[in-house]
């Protein structure tokens, strides 16, 4: 969502890599059933959050799936612990994460 999509879609444009860029800004128990009928044509869901791994969207994602037996494989790309307490600027703190896509979506596209 927001700063996250944005760049991820521009990082899509640059490469000109084509995959379906899905913004998930609320997630829980309730829309689970639903999100795992979208992506049940996906064979691979990359994740984009500006959290840590444990307890964030991918985590939820893992387990919507796991809860239900489905194949899909996640990719998940998430804040590291390093990054925690550290004081910066937004662009600064998440750029790893950005360049870490970039990588991920150029080895894919080749």
């Amino acid at each position: 969502i927001g700063f996250l999509a944005y760049h991820a879609k521009k990082i899509l444009g640059e490469l000109n890599v084509s995959i379906n860029l899905y913004s998930l800004p609320l997630w829980g128990q309730k829309s689970s059933d639903k999100f795992c009928m979208a992506v049940s044509n996906y064979q691979t869901i990359i994740t984009l959050e500006d959290h840590l791994l444990a307890g964030g969207l991918a985590s939820w994602v893992l387990e919507s799936l796991a809860i239900r037996s489905l194949p899909n494989k996640v990719i998940p790309i998430a804040l590291s612990s390093s990054s925690v307490g550290q004081v910066a600027s937004e662009a600064t703190l998440l750029k790893p994460l950005l360049q870490e896509l970039r990588d991920l979506l150029q080895k894919l596209a080749t």
